[in-house]
């Protein structure tokens, strides 16, 4: 199951305060043969559409915040026939823990002791 009903009731909605210093991540998504991971901090249950930063397929030149459907995470398969895994040990923290990479790529830089990349 890609979301619960625990992930729908704690994550915001899309008209969310995007001025937050280190936004909290909700749900991580990711590809179990690659490098693609979706770190989510909102969504929008009746457009399927969450919000987030994504760490891309090849290097870091590819990762960005934006758009991603929750149909598209679902409809993705490898080569191998798998498809895109939630984190089932994930809990709501902020980016600078989940993905640091994520806080400098909005300009700010994690506050000390913010996680491993």
């Amino acid at each position: 199951m890609m979301l619960t009903k625990e992930i729908l009731a704690r994550i915001p909605g899309l008209d969310r305060d995007e001025d937050v210093y280190d936004p909290i991540v909700h749900v991580k998504f990711f590809n179990p043969m690659g490098r693609w991971t979706w770190y989510a901090t909102a969504y929008d249950p009746e457009e399927e559409l969450f919000f987030g930063y994504v760490v891309g397929p090849f290097d870091t030149t590819c990762d960005e915040w934006g758009y991603f459907g929750l149909m598209e995470l679902k409809s993705f398969r490898s080569p191998l026939g798998l498809g895109i895994e939630r984190d089932l040990y994930f809990g709501p923290i902020p980016m600078s823990q989940a993905c640091p990479a994520g806080m400098r790529a909005l300009g700010r830089e994690p506050p000390e002791g913010g996680g491993d990349e």
